[in-house]
């Protein structure tokens, strides 16, 4: 993981082959999205590339790409700040639910302060929404 986050950092000058800037631009502005469902795991997405969620504007200093991730019992996060050339790789397991902890926000609070910048904002307040239920008709009865 530490040789990929090396090239996603795509400097050129540790060895490897820099990597094309392209690969991690903004292609889609979340407004632009027809559906967007499970993009806000790690914070309020600025824009969407290949894979990449973007936080912040681009410009910032404190800008992250990131990428969630997991399955079967584990949660993986990759965030990378290119401004300040410094990169993070997380697995955890799942562990209990309704722990309030949220691994992307805690990892994004670290590549920051790794970087010498200043936490993202806290993340907005949970708004429940109302799930309503619509009756099912009662069966219908055989005639006898």
């Amino acid at each position: 993981m530490a040789i990929w986050l090396k090239y996603l950092l795509r400097s050129g000058d540790n060895g490897m082959p820099a990597q094309d800037k392209a690969a991690q631009d903004v292609y889609f502005p979340p407004e632009k999205l027809v559906h967007q469902v499970g993009l806000d795991h790690a914070g309020i997405p600025s824009g969407v590339g290949l894979g990449w969620i973007h936080l912040l504007p681009a410009d910032d200093p404190s800008h992250i790409v990131q990428k969630t991730g997991g399955g079967a019992g584990f949660r993986t996060y990759i965030a990378i700040n290119q401004a300040h050339h410094t990169a993070v790789f997380l697995a955890a397991t799942d562990g209990p639910v309704g722990t309030g902890f949220n691994l992307f926000y805690g990892a994004n609070d670290l590549l920051l302060a790794m970087a010498g910048l200043p936490p993202l904002p806290p993340p907005p307040p949970v708004i429940k929404r109302a799930v309503h239920h619509v009756a099912k008709p009662a069966p219908r009865r055989r005639r006898r």
